[in-house]
This record gives structure tokens, sequence and C-alpha cells, in this order.
């Protein structure tokens, strides 16, 4: 039987190789799904904070909600961006030294909670002032 196109060495060789876990222990998986959860947390939160906060603050209250929501949703999307980039260079055998991504994800994160935690007082102290 001769190697074909699936065979050893073949392009089915190379997309088995690619599609593997490069982890045994699966961290690259497991921070693509912290990723996810961290936007849909962002999302759930902005939606559920719409909906509280209609009837205190009217329509108004979609200025605020609707970049978080967008946000989220991009949260989402760089994580799987994120975790695709890094798995094909995990598992293209470049060699030991393999770039990281920058900190600007974590960063916006970072600072959309802080962005909602300070508004979220302010709410909280309006309301309790009112």
């Amino acid at each position: 039987m001769t190697d074909g196109p699936s065979g050893p060495g073949g392009a089915g060789a190379h997309r088995e190789q690619a599609e593997r876990p490069f982890d045994v222990g699966l961290q690259p998986e497991r921070t693509a799904l912290a990723w996810s959860r961290t936007g849909l947390v962002f999302l759930v939160g902005a939606l559920l904070a719409a909906r509280l906060l209609l009837e205190v603050v009217g329509t108004w209250v979609l200025i605020p909600v609707a970049p978080v929501v967008l946000i989220a949703i991009g949260v989402s999307v760089a994580g799987s961006r994120r975790y695709r980039d890094q798995h094909r260079r995990l598992t293209s055998g470049a060699g030991d030294r393999i770039a990281l991504p920058d900190g600007a994800l974590p960063a916006l994160v970072s600072a959309l909670t802080a962005v909602c935690g300070i508004a979220s007082l302010a709410v909280v102290l309006h309301l309790a002032l009112r």
C-alpha cells in the first residue's frame, strides 16, 4: 500500500497533528473556555443591568449597556482567536521559543470590570440617597 494524502507524512497527518491538543492537561483549551465564560458573564451582566435599571433610568440605560454588550462579544471573539493563534503556534513545531500574546485583552477586561464596578456603586448610592 502506498502513502497517499492521508498516509504518513501526507496532508492528513499534518491535519491530525494540528487538531490534536498541544498539552495533555488541556491548559490552552481551558484558557479559551475561561475567555468565553468571561465574555458571557459580561453579556449576561449587561443585559441583567439593563433589565433592572430600565424602570429607574428608562431607555437611557441603553447608552452604557450597548458598549458593554459589544465589548463582551468582542472579548469572546478575541479569546477564541487568541486560542486558535496560540494553538497553531504550539503545534507547528517551530521550536522551543513561542511568542506570547500581548496583554491587551486582559487589560481591556480589567478596565471593563473596574468601569462596571464603579457604575454599579454609583447606581446603588444614587438609589440609596433618593
